[in-house]
């Protein structure tokens, strides 16, 4: 039985940012007979939480593009997050922006910002720790002061020519989640180091997967798996060398597929 694999966001999501109660049933019937399941998603872990609940996986989920590794219910930050950059970042930000960061095994870490108004956006559950290390640093969420709308503080990043700014914007995905978060992670990270870390631990072959995917930072993992599985809406690049291309109510389709070849 192949081993599937899914990105969320214009995959396995639908357009409500749910999974759907057929896929998520062929999921659960597809792991009861012995199938291997995970994500890989440019979501973070405090993003993804509700939907590894759902699933459960029992494969790694590579989350923020391969910047952080969810396995045995543990996080692994997966590269170093460019801290000296940050730093300076936020020096040169702190009367204009909250921060909120997000690090290795532990949900978020409040530096600035309360956390009742971080619950109202988020919802996610909070949890207080000491000793934290710089190096399990992956995340980092952020929103203005003054309220402004998210599309207005990218307008002020790209506008600005500072040498701080301009590292901040060459080292970091900047992301807008809604009208007023943004999130900052790491470029250095592909969604390719799923493979890289499943050949390590000799997990499976690439040739086991199945990919369902659609947009650009799945493009290197989507070229090397087994099957690839596009979704309507994909880009070009994706669409071009896909095995198929569907639906995302066909996903249930696909997965059935894939037991019956037990």
């Amino acid at each position: 039985m192949r081993v599937l694999y899914f990105d969320l966001d214009g995959s396995l999501l639908d357009h409500h940012e749910n999974i759907t109660e057929r896929n998520l049933k062929a999921i659960t019937e597809f792991m009861a007979l012995g199938g291997k399941v995970g994500l890989a998603t440019g979501r973070s872990y405090i993003e993804s939480k509700r939907y590894i609940d759902m699933i459960k996986p029992n494969m790694p989920c590579f989350l923020l593009n391969g910047n952080q590794i969810y396995v045995d219910k543990k996080i692994i930050p997966y590269t170093k997050f460019p801290n000296a950059i940050y730093s300076n970042f936020c020096n040169l930000y702190e009367d204009e922006l909250y921060f909120v960061e997000e690090f290795g095994n532990y949900y978020v870490s409040e530096t600035i910002i309360g956390k009742k108004m971080f619950i109202s956006a988020f919802k996610p559950e909070l949890r207080q720790f000491t000793n934290r290390s710089d190096d399990e640093l992956s995340c980092v969420y952020f929103m203005s002061k003054q309220g402004l709308h998210a599309n207005e503080i990218l307008k002020k990043f790209s506008l600005k020519n500072d040498e701080n700014t301009c590292n901040w914007l060459s080292n970091f995905y900047i992301i807008k989640m809604n009208n007023y978060w943004i999130k900052a992670f790491n470029k250095v990270a592909d969604k390719e180091i799923c493979l890289e870390y499943i050949g390590k631990h000799n997990l499976i072959k690439e040739n086991e997967i199945v990919f369902f995917a659609n947009d650009y930072n799945d493009i290197n993992m989507f070229k090397r798996v087994g099957v690839k599985v596009a979704l309507t809406g994909s880009i070009e690049p994706i669409l071009q060398i896909a095995d198929m291309c569907i639906d995302n109510y066909e996903i249930a389709n696909i997965i059935k597929g894939e037991m019956r070849k037990e």
